[in-house]
């Protein structure tokens, strides 16, 4: 046991008040509110590989985290793509830390602070954001408190949960989470980043590890310890996500194979879906059901209307990726303006947009507390699909240039509003794919995209066919951007049994 002061005591008393909160109120599907999982019951490790250098190794767990790669390096990067469980891994090493869970890496340090990134619009101060966005409002504890326990402790763990959503992506700013990233200050603090991408920023020294998805072994560990432990009823649900390729695919991303696993326990429309716009479609269809079905009909009509109608939140989206306003964070009053309170209240209910409160600023300050209530998408993946119809209402537009519209979209980061955007409007995907193919290596990405489009077979094998008549070259950095895209191509070619077309 660490000797604590009594600051510290309160401090880490907060901390593991607030991990808490989250690791034990996980909800697998959005919209269904009233069952809540806690981390230790749905949390399963799917695959995860370190970098040596030269190539990429298996781990046997997340722990391994502390020993391997060797090296002097204390900032580590767990990269992954979208929904394959950097930010329930970083609540799981909450979790491990706060029941001080027997050789878990997280469980070795005095501290442990778990920040998420995208919540920090505006906030330079590491110390501002823990004390606005962890400790609770009424806490006697004041910056220069946390400062003072942070600068003491024997040995301090920060988790930055998604760089990749950090509003101040231009890392050359002097915000502190950009001077601990490069080691300006707490050199010696554990740091730990989950993003989809690595920046440029960073040299060959910092540690680097991979989420790479479910294995059918998790897949079956997560049904039986989530939704049924009995062998036939979890045989039935892994056959109908078996049933064609598509499901399948998904259920490689843990995301994606918990809502299928829990949704296709009731729901048998799963064996039909072709395309990862048909699989999100079908998800959001199934959130306004479930709610449509519990309301009288005299307010059935305003829920289809916001159902079908959402362009104003296409737009804000859009705005939120695309770094016009760098944020995918926003107040429920600025929402509730745009939006009008009813659609707002709507997808709040079905689960789409998800409220915290947080203090509004340091409450040392002021007579009284004030809190600020943040709205956020319940996955960046719903943000990119609805900023996706307001990519298709522009791209069918003359006057239009989509090289200028979409220049400040991080294609490697957000690679599935393009998808969604192909799979929603044919008309628009055609002016779409020709902009992707303008870029380096984007005949990779465009086929990627052509295959939303159920119709395009053809044209699609026509292009596999093209590329596997030339050498295919597969670097040592797996988390390249276009290479990515290049094994995404052969894993969708495989499952098309393209071979057997050429």
């Amino acid at each position: 046991m660490f000797p604590f002061t009594e600051n510290e005591k309160i401090f880490i008393r907060h901390l593991k008040q607030k991990y808490k909160e989250h690791y034990d109120n996980i909800q697998t599907i959005p919209y269904v509110k009233d069952k809540l999982y806690s981390i230790s019951t749905v949390f399963v490790e799917g695959g995860m590989e370190y970098y040596t250098g030269s190539n990429w190794q298996k781990m046997n767990s997340y722990n391994e985290i502390a020993v391997i790669p060797p090296g002097t390096s204390k900032r580590s990067f767990i990269l992954g793509g979208a929904g394959h469980g950097k930010s329930t891994l970083t609540l799981q090493y909450a979790y491990d830390w706060c029941n001080e869970v027997r050789n878990s890496f997280s469980s070795s340090f005095e501290i442990m602070i778990l920040l998420r990134l995208r919540q920090l619009v505006g906030i330079q101060s590491v110390y501002t954001a823990i004390r606005r966005f962890i400790l609770p409002k009424h806490s006697r504890l004041k910056e220069i408190d946390i400062k003072d326990i942070m600068e003491n402790s024997s040995s301090v763990l920060l988790i930055f949960d998604g760089l990749d959503e950090y509003p101040q992506q231009d890392l050359s700013q002097n915000s502190d989470v950009t001077k601990i990233l490069l080691s300006r200050i707490f050199p010696n603090f554990e740091v730990v980043v989950t993003s989809r991408y690595l920046p440029q920023h960073f040299s060959e020294r910092i540690k680097r590890f991979r989420l790479t998805g479910f294995n059918e072994q998790a897949r079956q560990r997560y049904i039986r310890r989530a939704i049924t432990n009995e062998e036939s009823k979890s045989q039935t649900i892994m056959q109908t996500l078996h049933k064609n390729p598509v499901t399948e695919y998904f259920c490689q991303v843990p995301l994606f194979f918990v809502m299928s696993a829990h949704m296709s326990h009731e729901d048998k429309e799963f064996s039909s879906l072709k395309t990862v716009t048909g699989f999100f479609k079908y998800m959001i269809k199934c959130f306004h059901m479930h709610m449509r079905n519990k309301l009288d009909d005299a307010n059935v009509q305003h829920f289809f209307l916001y159902e079908k109608d959402h362009r104003e939140l296409d737009l804000i989206a859009f705005r939120g990726l695309s770094g016009e306003q760098g944020r995918t964070v926003w107040t429920k009053e600025y929402l509730c303006e745009r939006l009008g309170e009813s659609f707002y209240q709507q997808y709040k209910r079905i689960g789409v947009l998800v409220e915290e409160d947080i203090l509004e600023d340091d409450p040392t300050y002021h007579d009284s507390v004030k809190t600020q209530t943040q709205v956020s998408f319940c996955h960046k993946l719903f943000c990119e699909w609805y900023a996706a119809h307001y990519v298709t209402y522009v791209a069918r537009s003359d006057t239009v240039n989509l090289q200028e519209f979409l220049k400040r979209v991080n294609q490697a980061g957000n690679q599935y509003m393009y998808r969604f955007a192909c799979g929603i409007n044919f008309e628009a995907a055609e002016k779409l794919i020709m902009y992707v193919k303008s870029k380096p290596d984007g005949n990779k990405f465009a086929t990627l995209c052509l295959m939303e489009q159920e119709d395009k077979i053809e044209s699609f094998l026509d292009i596999v066919k093209d590329l596997l008549s030339k050498k295919i070259e597969l670097h040592k950095d797996i988390n390249n951007f276009r290479q990515r895209f290049t094994l995404q191509l052969l894993e969708t070619a495989s499952r098309k049994n393209v071979s057997q077309n050429i």
